[in-house]
């Protein structure tokens, strides 16, 4: 950004408008020739990337007062990538196999099947990346005998993973076709995703790998490969799409621009608000 206002004159943070920064945005994605003539466009990603980073710059700027606007006033042009794009895009589509495997515990045909599944399950609902999932224990793991759900220790995550009924039963199948290879009990110390017919425990590497999916959609049509990225993110968004509607709805009430190509109908809006409404009002008559 530095050079792109050097080559139009603006070598003072103070001189620096709105519109500059917008202009600086969206040559970006199309022409940046003006920063240096050898420069190719950037990709989406690469955009959103340099936007949050000068966002951050021009907030430091107007916290020190050495300009007179605030960049979140600003609204982007339609153009111009998303900053909450991977929020608001339509939700990353899973195909029925892994739907059916989180909405319920199928029959595998054998222990490979099962350990994808279990992953698969672990992946989603606890949104663990092959990293977090590499050194984890039986152990780690505990079902609840009361309510059937199971909860999760995982290292670097401050509390326990609380984990749907179904993910026990599909641990159990997982945990029924180890012990039949081993023939003996599972040890409470074992990894809790395994080299098959082993007691080895997988790489991050190994983990990844054996999520994949390569099966056809139901049209018959190659599909992309299933991966623990995908799976959490289709867990994000299915788990914040209100909480997001619900804070651009506030944007809009209090007079900021929503920074995203996303656009509530009326009667969305007034259900938001309303519901919003109510919950402050009892927090407020709580606090009287």
């Amino acid at each position: 950004m530095s050079k792109y206002c050097a080559r139009r004159g603006l070598t003072h943070v103070a001189t620096l408008t709105p519109g500059d920064w917008v202009s600086y945005i969206e040559c970006l994605s199309t022409d940046r020739t003006p920063i240096s003539e050898r420069l190719k466009p950037l990709k989406p990603s690469s955009v959103l990337q340099a936007i949050r980073i000068t966002r951050a710059f021009l907030l430091h700027c107007v916290r020190r007062r050495w300009i007179a606007w605030d960049p979140r006033d600003v609204s982007l042009p339609e153009s111009v990538p998303s900053l909450t794009a991977n929020a608001l895009r339509p939700d990353v589509p899973l195909p029925s196999s892994v739907l059916q495997v989180l909405t319920s515990a199928p029959i595998a045909a054998d222990e490979q099947e099962a350990r994808k599944h279990f992953a698969w399950s672990l992946a989603f609902w606890g949104a663990l990346s092959p990293r977090e999932l590499a050194p984890l224990r039986v152990r780690d793991l505990r079902i609840s005998e009361v309510f059937g759900e199971g909860t999760l220790t995982c290292r670097g995550r401050p509390q326990r993973l609380l984990l749907p009924s179904n993910l026990p039963a599909i641990w159990r199948q997982y945990r029924s076709f180890r012990e039949g290879a081993a023939e003996e009990s599972v040890d409470s110390t074992a990894p809790l995703i395994c080299s098959l017919r082993g007691r080895r425990p997988l790489s991050a590497w190994s983990i990844w790998a054996l999520m994949q999916d390569e099966a056809r959609d139901e049209t018959g049509q190659h599909r992309e490969p299933v991966n623990p990225r995908a799976l959490r993110l289709a867990y994000v968004q299915r788990t914040t799409r209100d909480a997001v509607r619900s804070i651009h709805v506030v944007r809009e009430q209090i007079g900021r621009p929503p920074q995203d190509l996303w656009a509530p109908s009326d009667g969305v809006r007034k259900r938001v608000l309303a519901a919003l409404h109510d919950d402050v009002f009892s927090q407020l008559q709580k606090e009287a």
